[in-house]
């Protein structure tokens, strides 16, 4: 699976590209959601996104109804990986699933998995 990880901090960042490469997945990395919404408008074509929510320039909420917008962009699914805790806000987004950090991996990585299966019916 093509997974797109839009994180701003370098580290987590780093980590996720990791442990998806662990899993067999290609990576793409983006530091916020102009950047993320530069890429997918250039043709990156990923199976399932995952989002951080608080990042400069533009963050997770803006680049989520950003991408919903748009009916190419908008079948890709979003998983959020933040350390908001705010449940009804997050919601607003319809995000397939959320992750508080710190992550729990092996959840993230099934949930990935069951997304791709989801995706192949």
């Amino acid at each position: 699976m093509h997974v797109l990880i839009v994180e701003d901090n370098p580290d987590l960042s780093e980590m996720l590209a990791m442990m998806c490469r662990l899993e067999g997945h290609h990576v793409h990395l983006a530091s916020n959601g102009r950047q993320a919404l530069d890429q997918l408008g250039a043709g990156l074509a990923p199976d399932v996104i995952l989002l951080d929510l608080w990042m400069p320039g533009m963050d997770g909420w803006e680049f989520r109804r950003a991408q919903q917008q748009r009916p190419e962009l908008a079948r890709v699914p979003v998983i959020v990986v933040s350390s908001v805790t705010d449940a009804a806000r997050i919601a607003e987004i319809a995000p397939r699933a959320v992750f508080a950090k710190p992550v729990d991996f092996d959840a993230l990585f099934r949930t990935i998995e069951e997304i791709g299966s989801d995706s192949l019916n």
